[in-house]
C-alpha cells in the first residue's frame, strides 16, 4: 500500500525509498521518521481427504472473486496463526479442523479492488488440516459461495492468486 502522509508527524511529502533490493520504508522529510510497509500475514488449510482430492472454496469477493482457492483468511492482530486458520474454516465451511502441520510458507501479492484499490504484501503460512468430524455437512458461508474436492493431480485452471496456484502445483508435483 502506499501512503501520502507521514503517521508521525502528518507531513504531506512522504517518500518510499529502497536501502536494498528487499528492505523498502516510507521516509518522512521533515521528522526523518521511516516507515516500513511489512507485510500481513494469513493463513490457508490443506485438506486432502481418503480419495486424495483437495479442498477449494469458491471465493464470493474480490479479488479473484469465482475462482477457487484454498480456504483461510487474514491473521487477527493478536491471534496464533494455527488458531487463526481453526477460525478461518469454521467462518468458511462451519466446520471444526485440528491443525496436523506445516506444511509451507510463501509470500504473495493481495490486489484488493474492493478498498480503494490496494497493494499489498502477504505471507501465507498453509497448513495440513483434519476434518475433526468428517461426517458433518459443510456449508458455504462467510465470504465463499461454494466449496468442493479437485483431484490433486487436476487443479482447476481459475485458481485464485498466481502465487498460491504456484504453491500447489510445486506441493503436489514433490508428493
Amino acid at each position: 500500500m502506499d501512503y501520502n502522509n507521514c503517521p508521525k508527524c502528518g507531513e504531506k511529502y512522504f517518500f518510499k525509498k529502497k536501502e536494498t533490493k528487499f528492505e523498502e520504508f516510507f521516509l518522512c522529510k521533515k521528522c526523518k521518521y521511516k516507515f516500513y510497509n511489512n507485510p500481513k500475514s494469513a493463513v490457508v488449510g490443506l485438506v486432502i481427504n481418503n480419495e486424495n482430492k483437495i479442498l477449494l472454496v469458491r471465493r464470493a469477493i474480490e479479488p479473484y472473486k469465482k475462482y477457487w482457492d484454498l480456504p483461510g483468511g487474514f491473521v487477527n492482530s493478536s491471534e496464533e496463526p494455527d488458531l487463526a486458520i481453526i477460525r478461518e474454516i469454521k467462518e468458511e465451511l462451519d466446520i471444526s479442523v485440528s491443525v496436523i502441520n506445516i506444511e509451507g510458507a510463501f509470500l504473495e501479492e493481495y490486489k484488493n479492488k474492493g478498498r480503494n484499490n490496494e497493494i499489498y504484501k502477504v505471507i501465507i503460512l498453509v497448513y495440513k488440516l483434519q476434518i475433526n468430524n468428517p461426517n458433518k455437512t459443510m456449508q458455504a458461508m462467510d465470504d465463499i459461495d461454494k466449496y468442493k474436492f479437485f483431484d490433486c493431480q487436476k487443479l482447476p485452471k481459475n485458481i485464485a492468486f498466481p502465487e498460491k496456484k504456484s504453491f500447489l502445483i510445486k506441493y503436489f508435483n514433490k508428493k
